[in-house]
């Protein structure tokens, strides 16, 4: 674990109004924070889970670490709508799968049906980098396509990639590259999923604006 520094022990010292997506500024902004309060409310049955894991990794803030890096993935994978989707329509994978069984065939081939359309099922999802690029885009046509740099899918997808390692064994950056390349993955995916978690509520311009001087965001969009 590396523990971050220049963090103050005093919690209300890193809050500051403005990074908020909604306050009560004026007249528009309280009926923003009104609406999104109760579209908050609304949606908990749904939202419960991932609610509570965002809180987990709030409160390792201050560390980069396996830990906090564990906390991203499981609130990662709470989101509503965040699964893999069909790269192959279910409809078209026989289809295919007999075009290229009978190929195989003439080509001497013979019996490969069922692990042709196995294979296919198997690839059948977009893979993770696709879905990765597809939910960044989402979030940007919301807040912005200027938000991160060409580089934000990959510290994603290196991310979600550590996850099996990290749950399954001990896990430390060798060097300092290593390191900088790990803290970036795990603000990356933070703010993809603070991104996800609040771009369906009722955020005016003006908030969706400050979103970008956001912890979530402002970490990545400031990392070494």
């Amino acid at each position: 674990m590396h523990e971050l520094h220049g963090k103050t022990d005093d919690p209300d010292a890193e809050v500051w109004a403005g990074q908020q997506f909604a306050y009560a500024y004026d007249d528009a902004e309280l009926s923003a924070l009104v609406a999104c309060l109760k579209a908050w409310v609304d949606r908990d049955d749904i939202w419960g889970k991932s609610t509570h894991l965002m809180l987990e990794s709030i409160s390792l803030h201050r560390e980069i670490s396996s830990n906090r890096l564990m906390a991203a993935c499981k609130w990662f994978e709470e989101i509503p709508n965040t699964n893999a989707i069909p790269a192959i329509q279910k409809k078209d994978i026989s289809v295919i799968a007999s075009v290229a069984a009978d190929r195989a065939s003439q080509l001497g081939y013979t019996d490969l049906l069922r692990r042709i359309t196995g294979s296919i099922k198997a690839i059948s999802k977009e893979t993770n980098s696709d879905r990765m690029s597809r939910l960044t885009n989402d979030v940007c046509v919301i807040f912005g396509h200027d938000l991160f740099d060409g580089e934000f899918t990959k510290n994603l997808t290196m991310a979600t990639g550590l996850r099996g390692k990290v749950a399954h064994g001990y896990f430390e950056p060798e060097s300092d590259d290593e390191f900088s390349c790990f803290a970036k993955s795990i603000y990356a995916l933070e703010a993809l999923c603070y991104l996800l978690t609040i771009k369906d509520l009722p955020i005016l311009d003006a908030g969706k604006e400050r979103i970008k001087y956001m912890p979530f965001v402002s970490n990545y969009r400031t990392a070494y």
